[in-house]
This record gives C-alpha cells, sequence and structure tokens, in this order.
C-alpha cells in the first residue's frame, strides 16, 4: 500500500531506483570486472619481456665477473667457495626471473579456479529478484544503506582495475628484484614482492567466498537490519587485503605499490 505522505513516497522511489541500481551495477560489475579472469594483454607481456632481457643481461655481466673472479682470484687467501656461491645466485635469480611470467599465469589459473567453484552454483541474475526490505519502518535509513552499498560495489570494481595494473608491474619487476637478490644475501628482495603478488592473485578467490555469502543474504532480505548485515560483507571485502597482508607477515612490505587497496 502506498503511503500518502509525499515525502515518504518519495524516498520510497528513490530507494527503489538505488535498488535496482544496486542489482544492475553488481550484476554487470562482477560478471565483467570483479570476477572475470586477468586478460594478459601485449603491453603486460612486452613489459616484462623488456625487463627480462635487459635484466638477463645484468646477470650475464655478473656471472661472467664472478667467473674471472674464480679463475683469477683476486688474493691467494681468497676462499674458492664465496665466487662458487655467487655463481650458484646467480644462475637460480636468472631462473627466477624467466619462470616469473609463468608463475604468474599458474598462480592466475589455480586463482581462477577457486572462484569458479564458489560462483558457479549462484546465477548473477539472482541478485535482480531480491526480496524487497521493509520501507515502512524508517524509508530514509534504507535509503542511505542502498547508497552505500551502491557506493562499496563501484570501490570494489575500482579496486579489481588497480589490482590488474599492479600484478602487471609487479610481474614485470620480478627479473630485477631478482637481479638485487643476486648481488647480496638479503631474501627480502624476492620474499617481499612474492608476498605481495600473491596477496594481489589470491584475493580474488577470498571475495569470491565472501560475496558467495553476500549474494545469499541479499536474495531473503526482508529487513533494514538485514540490509545492514549485507552492507557488513561488503565493507569486510575492503579490508580482506589487509588481512591477506597480516596472514602473509607482509603488512609492512615495502614492495607494496598501492598503500590503500
Amino acid at each position: 500500500m502506498l503511503s500518502l505522505n509525499p515525502l515518504v513516497w518519495s524516498l520510497d522511489k528513490v530507494s527503489q531506483w538505488v535498488d535496482q541500481g544496486l542489482a544492475q551495477i553488481s550484476r554487470h560489475l562482477f560478471q565483467q570486472m570483479v570476477f572475470m579472469p586477468i586478460q594478459w594483454n601485449r603491453v603486460a607481456t612486452h613489459l616484462y619481456r623488456s625487463n627480462l632481457g635487459l635484466s638477463l643481461g645484468a646477470l650475464t655481466l655478473v656471472f661472467t665477473w664472478t667467473v674471472l673472479r674464480t679463475m683469477w682470484p683476486a688474493g691467494g687467501m681468497l676462499a674458492h667457495h664465496q665466487p662458487s656461491a655467487a655463481l650458484q645466485r646467480t644462475v637460480t635469480a636468472a631462473i627466477i626471473a624467466l619462470a616469473a611470467s609463468p608463475g604468474v599465469h599458474g598462480l592466475l589459473r589455480i586463482n581462477d579456479a577457486l572462484v569458479r567453484v564458489f560462483l558457479r552454483p549462484i546465477t548473477f541474475a539472482s541478485v535482480t529478484g531480491s526480496t524487497r526490505f521493509e520501507l515502512s519502518v524508517n524509508p530514509l535509513l534504507a535509503l542511505v544503506l542502498g547508497a552505500l552499498v551502491l557506493t562499496l560495489l563501484i570501490y570494489l570494481g575500482l579496486f579489481y582495475a588497480l589490482r590488474t595494473v599492479e600484478i602487471y608491474v609487479l610481474t614485470g619487476l620480478v627479473p630485477w628484484f631478482a637481479v638485487l637478490w643476486s648481488g647480496g644475501s638479503d631474501d627480502s628482495w624476492l620474499t617481499n614482492i612474492g608476498k605481495e603478488l600473491v596477496v594481489a592473485i589470491f584475493v580474488q578467490s577470498v571475495h569470491a567466498m565472501v560475496f558467495w555469502i553476500f549474494l545469499h543474504l541479499v536474495t531473503h532480505t526482508t529487513t533494514v537490519a538485514e540490509e545492514f548485515l549485507e552492507a557488513g560483507v561488503l565493507w569486510y571485502m575492503t579490508k580482506v587485503p589487509g588481512q591477506l597482508r597480516r596472514l602473509l607477515g607482509a603488512q609492512s612490505n615495502p614492495m607494496r605499490l598501492l598503500s590503500w587497496i
């Protein structure tokens, strides 16, 4: 039954518009961006190959210099096991640089399989058929909550656009971090960038688990309290990257490109 109060009637109409917008944005956004596999384009491939070629050249120079030191040590007291260890480290760095792109692609395939497991049983069209929550108690509150959910959905879309860029850039930088790692005994270079890549890749799997909960909630929403719960689930999705970093011990990661996501 329509309210005779024009303000309540107007809020009801605007809230319905927000609810429809939420359904449309969630369907298109999550189908076409958030839970879509990353399309590895030619720019990312060129970035990685360019850095790989330059880094392998640098590693070749380091390897040659280390071989010369092994054959003609600077002093008679120089221990031969040190150049040998440097040679092993240089070769290992070259292998890591060569395996970076295939390794990232392999992790992305595992992540995509996990995402499909959680989202295959649920059709995104079910979001549009959600039950209308009660507006009679406080239509303004319902409108604010709907706008909040809509804002969080847009934020997640932006997050995934930046996530794709971060994976491209970090993969392209792995060869150079392998060069830095080969020249010293500090393993934090590769450890940090490796952790950041793992977080950037598998955050989508964790988001799929959380969004699975959101889809089940949104299709049974009948009260404003449950609308609060929906907004809370989406807000939790914005906190997942930070939690993953803490679990992996990467909360102080100097390789983190996007400190706010």
